[in-house]
Order: C-alpha cells, then sequence, then structure tokens
C-alpha cells in the first residue's frame, strides 16, 4: 500500500522529486564541467558553464525528471506485493536498487548533456546530447533497473542461457552437450 501512496505522490505533486535531481545535477556539473554553474532554488532549475561560451540552463519537467519512470516501478512493487509471496525486506531492497540506479542514471543524463554542450556547442552539443544519446543512455539503463527489479524481486538468476561450458553430458531432449554455470 506504501508503494501505491508513493507512486500516487510522485504524480500528483512530484515537483521536489524533479527539483531533487536537479540539485543533484547541479552538484555534479559544479564538480566536472568548466565555468561556473548555479541552481535556482525550488525550480528544478541549475545552468553550468557559466562565464564560457556555451552556458547553458537546465529547467527538468515531467518529461526530463525519473518521476514517471519510477511510477511504474513502484506499482510493479505493489503488483509484487499483492498477488506474489514477496518479503517486505526484498520489496524495499528492489526498489532502492531500482530507485538509485535511475537517479543516478538521470543524473549522468544530464552530465552528457553538459559535457556534449560544452564540447560541441549549444546547437550541435545540446542537440545530440538532449535528442540523441541522453534518450538511448536512458533506454539501456531503464532496462538494466527492470533487470535488476526483477532479479531482486523474483530471486533468480537473469543469465544468457549460452553462459558456461559443455560438461561432455548430453541432454536427452537436444541431443547436445548440456552446459554448466562456470
Amino acid at each position: 500500500m506504501l508503494w501505491l501512496l508513493f507512486a500516487g505522490q510522485l504524480l500528483v505533486a512530484g515537483e521536489w522529486w524533479a527539483d531533487m535531481e536537479a540539485r543533484l545535477g547541479h552538484a555534479v556539473a559544479a564538480t566536472v564541467l568548466d565555468g561556473d554553474t548555479l541552481l535556482v532554488p525550488d525550480q528544478a532549475t541549475f545552468y553550468f558553464g557559466l562565464g564560457t561560451p556555451n552556458a547553458l540552463g537546465l529547467h527538468l519537467d515531467a518529461g526530463c525528471s525519473t518521476r514517471l519512470i519510477l511510477i511504474p516501478t513502484l506499482l510493479v512493487g505493489a503488483l509484487f506485493a499483492g498477488f506474489r509471496r514477496v518479503g517486505a525486506v526484498r520489496l524495499l531492497l528492489a526498489t532502492t536498487g531500482t530507485v538509485a540506479l535511475l537517479l543516478t542514471a538521470n543524473v549522468g543524463r544530464l552530465l552528457i548533456i553538459g559535457l556534449g554542450t560544452m564540447g560541441w556547442g549549444r546547437e550541435t552539443g545540446f542537440g545530440w546530447a538532449h535528442s540523441f544519446s541522453g534518450p538511448i543512455f536512458m533506454m539501456v539503463m531503464l532496462v538494466a533497473a527492470l533487470l535488476l527489479n526483477l532479479r531482486i524481486l523474483l530471486g533468480v538468476r537473469l543469465a544468457f542461457p549460452l553462459r558456461g561450458t559443455r560438461d561432455g553430458k548430453t541432454s536427452p531432449k537436444t541431443g547436445k552437450g548440456n552446459l554448466r554455470r562456470v
């Protein structure tokens, strides 16, 4: 039930989440990027590269924040809690791990945008980083987060079936050698 309440709160009044992501993005930009940075408190906006020709501000609205990705993650946790026997510790670990991975990935995406902008300018760098490489990076991280979530919730190993070595024994179904984990 707690997961449903948190998902509803993120949907209805999740500006605080975007503001927190902007604060984290600002901290990383201040550490890594050239120029000065500026955080606009309570507006989910930060500026980087101030004093350079490629200064830019980023405002994290609902589409730039991970909050819309987190809502389905929390709903999956609520479904597992409701329809499958999953311990509270396992559910809490899966959700915490997924949220942490997605939050870190989004801050990494903001850094990719900053590096692209500072390296190739506002037009080209921001365009490619914001419209191409950033979304691809987030899609890869979303798949990784879903696999992590399922790995922890189900307690199974999600490995590719072709990993391992042949053990010399023949499978009755396929007639081929069995794979054994290494």
